[in-house]
């Protein structure tokens, strides 16, 4: 059976890739990114079932159902990225 040296090549360069990207990784900005990720997962989902109800109770057609939920996602997510932003900001200053 022949060894093809080819793939142990690409893995050790995919892995220092991914060691060098680690290593250069903004750990400040990837935990407020995770933060806000998940802050958002956890309003969104209870939020998305809400609305999805009510536009099927006024029977909303899917275009109009996918300009409201987008509106109204999209107020959300500006106004939560703000104040996690604000939050973080604070809390660097004040570190």
């Amino acid at each position: 059976m022949e060894i093809n040296h080819e793939i142990f090549i690409t893995l050790d360069n995919t892995y220092k890739l991914l060691y060098n990207m680690f290593m250069h990784l903004n750990k400040k900005a990837l935990k407020e990114s995770f933060s806000d990720t998940v802050l958002g997962t956890l309003v969104n989902f209870p939020l998305n079932y809400v609305l999805i109800a009510f536009c099927l109770s006024i029977e909303m057609s899917a275009f109009t159902m996918a300009i409201f939920m987008t509106a109204i996602l999209f107020v959300l997510a500006v106004t939560r990225k703000y104040f996690v932003r604000i939050h973080f900001s604070k809390r660097e200053r004040n570190a």
